[in-house]
């Protein structure tokens, strides 16, 4: 039962935009969101950021790009 819950609570997670995590600004009308998850080796947790891509492009190291792809 505890499963299904948290599974309820993925779901939703992923549906609705997040804050930009790297400027702060709400992302609701922005072309260029980007969803992240975030996972770690051994554990079970997950992290989800949001972000424009423009500001992750910005912190991002050199080399690394992030592109969006309309669907």
């Amino acid at each position: 039962m505890l499963k299904s819950s948290a599974i309820s609570t993925e779901v939703a997670m992923t549906e609705q935009r997040l804050r930009c995590c790297v400027c702060g600004r709400d992302t609701f009308d922005a072309t260029d969101y980007v969803h992240l998850e975030l996972t770690a080796q051994h554990v079970d947790t997950r992290q989800f950021l949001g972000a424009h891509a423009e500001c992750l492009n910005g912190v991002l190291a050199q080399g690394f790009t992030v592109e969006v792809h309309l669907m």
